[in-house]
């Protein structure tokens, strides 16, 4: 099983504060849109800040502001504590898992984003993630290689932009599409 994950966060450093984690599962070996259930929670960010030092970045804080109302509508949402949802998370991802399995792929939209922030937010708080290193798998990478913009094209975003689950949902379509075209991937 391929995961897609997307993190909304209050900076692009590696130790971001995170808003929000939002993933789905998927493979590609089933019929399109071979997205299955997915996962999203807000998390706490100030106790990350707090606590952790997470990052802000003032630059992301005036992003944010561009953003769309419904977007932005995250602000007003309680953030549940993090480990918590650290804890849910890895449930969530081994319930996708056949027994035994392993994650194939976790697939995040940038080489030092998604899953980077989200590897150094579970050793921050002394958890350990789900997937092995060996399944850091980047989005981006295969988009721009592959001229992906047929894709993206070919596939309509649903949903709100900036919505961790909703872009996750929409970049593991586009995905799905892409190895259509290129059959990259089993």
């Amino acid at each position: 099983m391929h995961i897609m994950l997307d993190l909304e966060t209050l900076s692009s450093q590696s130790n971001a504060a995170v808003i929000s984690i939002g993933a789905t599962a998927f493979d590609f070996n089933y019929i399109y849109p071979n997205v299955f259930e997915g996962f999203h929670a807000v998390l706490d960010t100030e106790d990350q800040v707090r606590n952790h030092g997470r990052h802000i970045s003032r630059d992301t804080m005036l992003w944010w502001g561009n953003q769309s109302e419904e977007a932005r509508a995250i602000f007003k949402q309680h953030g549940e504590h993090v480990g918590a949802v650290l804890s849910r998370f890895s449930a969530w991802v081994e319930k996708q898992l056949p027994t035994g399995g392993k994650v194939k792929g976790m697939w995040g939209n940038g080489a030092t984003f998604d899953n980077v922030i989200l590897s150094n937010l579970y050793e921050a708080y002394g958890f350990k993630r789900p997937w092995g290193y060996t399944a850091d798998r980047c989005y981006r990478t295969i988009k721009n290689i592959t001229g992906g913009i047929d894709a993206i094209n070919a596939t309509e975003f649903v949903g709100v932009e900036h919505n961790a689950l909703d872009d996750a949902v929409y970049q593991a379509r586009v995905l799905v599409e892409i190895n259509k075209r290129f059959q990259l991937f089993k």
